[in-house]
């Protein structure tokens, strides 16, 4: 059943994105989060903090979300603290990561 929900899933990425293409989501629901985390890796995780040079690791959960332009999904974080700043921490390339509820339309 999970292979046929992924299908459709990107089925009705693809046709949105033909009809849409500017659109970009974000999902900031913490399990969905917190099982990319998991899936990731420490190691993968910390590697990419280092390539975009962030020092000041990432503490909150709620802080993070993910980001979608319907191309490509990047693993985000708001900075709050001392300037308000969000990053794009990593792109996930992985289909396996894309949840599928709580996507909120931003632009």
């Amino acid at each position: 059943m999970k292979k046929y929900t992924i299908w459709i899933n990107s089925l009705f990425l693809d046709i949105i994105h033909l009809i849409m293409p500017k659109l970009i989501f974000r999902n900031y629901n913490n399990d969905a989060i917190k099982s990319i985390l998991k899936a990731i890796g420490k190691v993968q995780y910390e590697k990419a903090l280092f390539i975009k040079g962030i020092e000041d690791k990432p503490k909150k959960l709620k802080n993070f979300y993910l980001e979608s332009n319907l191309n490509t999904l990047h693993l985000c974080y708001r900075y709050e603290y001392p300037k308000k700043l969000n990053i794009k921490i990593m792109k996930l390339e992985n289909n396996n990561y894309i949840p599928v509820k709580e996507w909120i339309i931003i632009k």
